[in-house]
């Protein structure tokens, strides 16, 4: 009698695209490419036994166990639409929170739920100001229309704004995280103005719950030492972005950590995942 030897799993490259099935099987019968997952492939990860890469933020129920390693420590900036005199209509945070307060305002973001839309209204929370959610499909549409100018604001990662922002299309008002980032050392924190706001969006490695301590720690130890890397540091430099390595541990208690930070914004907000 023979016994069917379990799959070989692999960590795609970072940016790289979702194999096709077609590229799979291509590829070899016996590889398994595990998924990069937000909230929503959390539950058929669970559900398939499979290691998967979470994206933040985590509002989600505790159906995986943490592997450990931040993949990512990507800043995020609030960008100002191009004004169409010339003009910039507010120059700093300090002025945004007394704009919004004076006549209400909108901003876009990547879609309900997405780690634009949350970081906008833990800001609108922290400076005590209301703004119209305009939701988008993606990130690149929200971005375009802040482009456009037809419609104010936007936070999205800085990597994704910052050809605009040294081309002076865009505006850089702040980085949401407590240090100015190396990218955009002239920006200032948003906790300049706002003491204490501090998000980042970032990415972790977890498997199902369940999962016995010594396959974690296996998990834990290839990943952690592949963000180590030479390569794996240039290639994360280039993406303006940070590897973060930690121990499963550590890694749970900063997932803790932000469920409660975004759990009362999300009620708050009443934000789903589109």
């Amino acid at each position: 009698m023979t016994t069917k030897s379990k799959p070989k799993i692999t960590l795609p490259p970072f940016d790289a695209p979702i194999p096709s099935p077609s590229e799979r099987r291509a590829a070899g019968k016996g590889v398994q490419h595990a998924p990069r997952v937000g909230v929503l492939g959390l539950e058929p990860l669970a559900r398939r036994r499979r290691v998967g890469v979470l994206q933040q933020p985590p509002e989600h129920e505790r159906l995986a166990e943490d592997g450990g390693g931040l993949a990512d420590g990507q800043r995020r900036v609030l960008l100002e639409d191009p004004a169409r005199d010339g003009q910039r209509r507010v120059h700093a945070v300090a002025e945004l929170v007394r704009a919004a307060k004076a006549k209400p305002m909108s901003y876009a973001s990547g879609g309900a739920g997405s780690p634009g839309h949350l970081t906008t209204e833990l800001f609108k929370s922290a400076a005590g100001i209301d703004m119209t959610h305009v939701p988008y499909k993606g990130g690149g549409q929200a971005l375009t229309d802040v482009l456009g100018g037809s419609i104010p604001l936007v936070y999205t990662a800085v990597a994704g704004a910052f050809g605009h922002v040294k081309s002076g299309k865009l505006k850089a008002l702040a980085v949401t995280t407590l240090t100015r980032s190396p990218a955009l050392p002239d920006v200032p924190p948003v906790a300049d103005t706002l003491k204490g706001f501090s998000i980042d969006t970032w990415w972790g490695l977890v498997a199902p719950a369940g999962t016995p301590k010594d396959v974690l720690d296996k998990l834990n130890h290839a990943f952690t030492d592949a963000l180590k890397a030479p390569e794996a540091k240039t290639r994360f430099a280039n993406l303006l972005a940070e590897p973060v390595p930690t121990t499963p541990e550590q890694f749970g208690s900063f997932m803790q950590q932000e469920l409660k930070k975004y759990e009362k914004v999300v009620k708050a907000s009443g934000a789903k995942v589109d």
